[in-house]
């Protein structure tokens, strides 16, 4: 069995990994993405009588911006866009400040 060795590089001391390894790494990394049209509150009752085909209206209109969330962190906003085929989807209109660095 091999050793490997640590390395002291620009990014400290780690394990001897090339870029291209690394990009890859990251690649592999599952990111839930959340779109929130909007919200409404129900009482329990009135949720257990949903069926399908259920209407439930939102406190938002047709022109408000919806929130995009990753992994339950708002990271941006939008507009609900139709793309070709009927498909929807979101323009993102702002990027939001990360919680996690200075930018």
């Amino acid at each position: 069995m091999g050793v490997t060795r640590g390395v002291r590089g620009e990014r400290g001391w780690g394990n001897a990994m090339s870029d291209l390894d690394e990009e890859f790494a990251v690649n592999d990394v599952v990111v839930e993405i959340v779109v929130v049209l909007g919200a409404s509150t129900l009482r329990l009752n009135q949720i257990l009588q949903l069926g399908r085909g259920a209407v439930v209206e939102l406190e938002s209109g047709p022109n408000d911006q919806v929130e995009v969330f990753a992994n339950d962190i708002l990271i941006a906003k939008g507009e609900v866009v139709i793309t070709g085929g009927d498909v929807l989807g979101v323009a993102v209109t702002e990027v939001l400040k990360s919680v996690y660095t200075n930018q």
